[in-house]
């Protein structure tokens, strides 16, 4: 398993390269399997914006959607990504 996720801090750019192993799709809601889907067909980055109380990060990122412009977040404490690093 990948531990990139436990060095992760605040405006972080993260993108997600591959499935991550630790997902299992069939115990994941609609909306999780179309938001990773998303991420890795777009190559779309998530920023960190916030730790939870186990501190595990979550990235942020905006997108459309039927309804419009969303923000959606989704924890990053798995495999599959990878860390942007500044030119």
């Amino acid at each position: 398993m990948n531990e990139l996720w436990r060095e992760l801090r605040i405006g972080d750019r993260v993108q997600v390269v591959s499935w991550p192993e630790e997902l299992v799709r069939e115990r994941l809601h609609r909306e999780t399997i179309e938001l990773y889907e998303w991420l890795l067909e777009t190559g779309t980055y998530l920023i960190v914006e916030k730790f939870d109380h186990l501190g595990i990060p979550y990235g942020k990122v905006l997108r459309e959607d039927e309804i419009g412009q969303v923000h959606e977040y989704a924890g990053l404490n798995h495999s599959g990504i990878c860390l942007k690093k500044d030119p």
